[in-house]
C-alpha cells in the first residue's frame, strides 16, 4: 500500500496510527509518572494505552475495515474515558489539560480512521 498516491479507497491515512502511537506513547507516560496513586486511574489508561497501540500496529501491519472499526470504537472508549478523568481531576489545570488533550488524539485518530472507512463497512 502506497499512502504517497493517497492509497486504496478505506485505507487509513499515514496520520491514523500516528496519531495513535503518539497518545499512546503519552497516556503510558502519564500513567507511570503521575497515576501511580491511583489505582483505578491508572488500570484503565494502561488498558487503553494497550488498546490503542494494538489498533495503530493494526492500522500499520494490515489495514482493513475490521482495523478501522477497532480504531472507532477504540477512539470512542478513549474519549469517555479521558472525559471523565478530565472531570474527575477538573481542580487540577495541568491533569485537566492533559486529559483533555489525550481524549482529543484518540477522537482525531478515530475520526481519521473512520473517515477514511469504505462506505460499506457499517459499525457492528
Amino acid at each position: 500500500m502506497d499512502h504517497h498516491d493517497g492509497g486504496a479507497a478505506g485505507d487509513p491515512q499515514p496520520s491514523d496510527p500516528v496519531i495513535w502511537v503518539v497518545a499512546t506513547a503519552l497516556a503510558a507516560g502519564i500513567t507511570v509518572l503521575y497515576r501511580g496513586d491511583a489505582t483505578g486511574q491508572a488500570a484503565v489508561t494502561v488498558v487503553l494505552a494497550v488498546a490503542g497501540a494494538a489498533v495503530a500496529v493494526w492500522l500499520l501491519v494490515r489495514p482493513s475495515a475490521g482495523a478501522i472499526v477497532a480504531s472507532a470504537l477504540v477512539g470512542v472508549a478513549w474519549l469517555i474515558a479521558y472525559a471523565v478523568l478530565a472531570v474527575i481531576q477538573f481542580d487540577l489545570l495541568a491533569a485537566l489539560v492533559t486529559d483533555v488533550g489525550l481524549a482529543a488524539a484518540g477522537a482525531v485518530a478515530a475520526g481519521l480512521s473512520w473517515a477514511a472507512r469504505p462506505r460499506s463497512v457499517t459499525p457492528a
